[in-house]
């Protein structure tokens, strides 16, 4: 089985990047890290099953590490509910991630209660995520190198070739991001578009941020904060007698983007968790709709010391706000050069975290430029971009000092990122000579 979904994925990354029109050599650097994934996820997987004397520290056994010890917990819960499902039994306890335990149990009933096929599919999602990264930066973009150079950054972003051969939910994550952005830019671009290609992108719009909003509230709510942002540039180009896309598109996405975001976080509160799980006391129906207001009591819920400024508390709004400047830096640049060799129990996976910051580092000039872009061209996906990472940065500033520099919550902003700076070509240098330049 694991041998056929491995065969199967490369065909599907194959035909999926002839299909969307991507070049020869962004679709041999797809393939290559599709290969580099599966390959990592069969030795770790193997490793840690059998005790091989590599990185022993880290085993936990049975095909599993305790730098993402959450895979244990996805194997055991969605076993649990898998099996039940089979029995007829009512569900066990689903804990705080129950939308992944939901879909690893599926999974189990379909594939067999094998952890490793689970993991094999994160190689398919981020095939899919790098198609999707090409076809967003070239909307933005008529040089190939930033399309190229942002696919394979994040085809072979240390941290996320790491993560995808686990069974964790960042590569699905990241997958339903991008996705949700491709099919809200080729909504919004497509004034003419026929009747059905509209209702499926709406409704490919409309899955994806249900789901992230299940999974991680707070990114539905960039969705639908960035989709409001998005009408009010709208509207100001119109008002101002330039060209664009007509209002009346805007309340069809708006709802596709804003209504899933609410029932995603009504789904997901603790009170509506009583209702899926037997177990839990069940509250009045009335009482969900407040659960809009999940994203700052999420922000606020930290509230004791940080791991990193352990005198720091946030109890506020004005805590946030004044913490923010030092959390940003942190979320963006830490760990910082000197903490990369100290002593730590996980110095390995330190290592691995400031080469991701020393890239980020490298990354400032880019980013510079990605500015000035912004300010001048003020193109319209790209100001969704920023507007979406912005909003986004504002939670992980906090998470991050709290959970690790190494943290997955990471890759929800860097990826976006690479994204939008490649998309106003900040990658690319004024020296370059285009005839000369394959990657």
């Amino acid at each position: 089985m694991q041998i056929l979904l491995a065969a199967l994925g490369f065909l599907l990354s194959l035909y999926l990047c002839r299909k969307a029109g991507v070049d020869r050599f962004t679709r041999n650097l797809i393939l290559a890290a599709y290969f580099l994934r599966i390959l990592g996820t069969f030795f770790l997987f193997e490793v840690s099953l059998r005790g091989l004397p590599f990185l022993e520290r880290y085993q936990l056994g049975g095909g599993f590490w305790n730098f993402a010890w959450d895979s244990k917990v996805y194997d055991l819960y969605g076993g649990q509910v898998a099996q039940a499902w089979r029995a007829g039994n009512s569900l066990p306890s689903l804990g705080p991630e129950w939308p992944f335990v939901i879909y690893t149990a599926i999974l189990y009933l379909v594939l067999g209660a094998k952890p490793l096929c689970v993991s094999l599919l994160n190689s398919w999602y981020l095939s899919c995520t790098a198609i999707l990264v090409f076809l967003i930066i070239r909307r933005s973009t008529d040089d190939i190198r930033s399309a190229r150079r942002g696919t394979a950054l994040i085809l072979f972003w240390p941290s996320l070739v790491l993560w995808s051969t686990q069974l964790l939910k960042e590569s699905f994550l990241l997958f339903l991001i991008l996705a949700a952005f491709h099919f809200i830019f080729r909504y919004w671009e497509r004034a003419d578009a026929k009747r059905v290609g509209t209702i499926l992108s709406l409704a490919a719009v409309s899955l994806s941020v249900f789901l992230l909003s299940i999974m991680r509230g707070y990114i539905g709510a960039g969705f639908a904060a960035a989709t409001g942002f998005l009408f009010m540039v709208t509207a100001i180009r119109r008002f101002c007698g330039r060209p664009g896309n007509k209002l009346s598109r805007f309340a069809p996405l708006f709802l596709a983007v804003c209504l899933p975001v609410w029932i995603g976080i009504f789904f997901s509160s603790k009170e509506m968790l009583g209702y899926l799980n037997p177990s839990s006391p069940k509250t009045m129906i009335r009482e969900l709709p407040g659960y809009l207001g999940l994203l700052r009591e999420g922000i606020l819920y930290q509230s004791g010391a940080t791991t990193m400024d352990p005198g720091i508390r946030i109890k506020n709004l004005a805590d946030l706000i004044s913490y923010a400047p030092r959390g940003l830096t942190l979320l963006f640049f830490a760990p910082f050069p000197w903490e990369w060799t100290g002593k730590n129990s996980a110095k390995s996976l330190q290592l691995l975290a400031g080469m991701e910051a020393f890239l980020m580092i490298l990354f400032i000039p880019a980013m510079a430029k990605c500015g000035a872009a912004l300010f001048q061209k003020r193109g319209v996906n790209n100001l969704y971009l920023f507007f979406f990472i912005l909003l986004i940065a504002i939670p992980l500033s906090v998470a991050v000092p709290n959970l690790g520099t190494l943290f997955r919550l990471r890759l929800q902003l860097f990826v976006p990122l690479i994204v939008l700076i490649a998309s106003t070509n900040g990658f690319i240098t004024g020296c370059e000579k285009p005839s000369k330049m394959i990657f």
